[in-house]
């Protein structure tokens, strides 16, 4: 079964690093506790299954996207495309918000397998090094994109980690 995902044209590609052009999207939000949880995942699950204001289901999309600061974190659904001219459906859920990530250039870091702190940070390092050689600049809060269900085999799970960036000479 495919899933609908954000639309991206891939700039430029050396081994598990991509340089891509998102189109813009949107996503429905919620802040999490930690990574890995999955009281944000219900409450999102709940919201695409139509308990939104105008009782519309939608689709399930991938990936689920958590966006990660200092002292905060999200899980993100991407909300399908066809509701951004029809509509996205309003959340019943004061802590449901719906974002939207204009167009945009991101820098990925593509893997497979489970993620842990120490695994997180090494990956971290790695993709940071890369926008640093490609004299590009991080604006954004790193983000962790997952594309399979938690009872995918770690080996076949396709994971993404991504900054939004900007060359420095802009």
């Amino acid at each position: 079964m495919s899933y609908e995902s954000p639309r991206f044209k891939v700039i430029l590609k050396n081994q598990s690093f991509e340089l891509r052009q998102y189109e813009e999207f949107y996503t429905s939000s919620v802040q999490e506790e930690k990574l890995g949880g999955d009281s944000g995942f219900s409450v999102l699950f709940s919201y695409i299954s139509g308990n939104n204001v105008q009782r519309q289901p939608m689709e399930m999309t991938v990936p689920v996207i958590n966006e990660i600061e200092s002292n905060s974190m999200t899980m993100e659904f991407v909300i399908p495309k066809q509701f951004y001219v029809s509509g996205i459906p309003l959340p019943t859920r004061p802590n449901v918000n719906i974002r939207h990530y204009p167009s945009q250039q991101m820098a990925v870091y593509r893997f497979s397998g489970t993620i842990n702190s120490k695994k997180l940070n090494q990956l971290v390092q790695q993709l940071k090094d890369w926008i640093q050689l490609q004299s590009m600049k991080i604006v954004s809060p790193l983000r962790i994109a997952r594309y399979d269900s938690p009872y995918t085999l770690p080996f076949f799970r396709h994971n993404e980690i991504l900054f939004t960036v900007e060359p420095f000479n802009k």
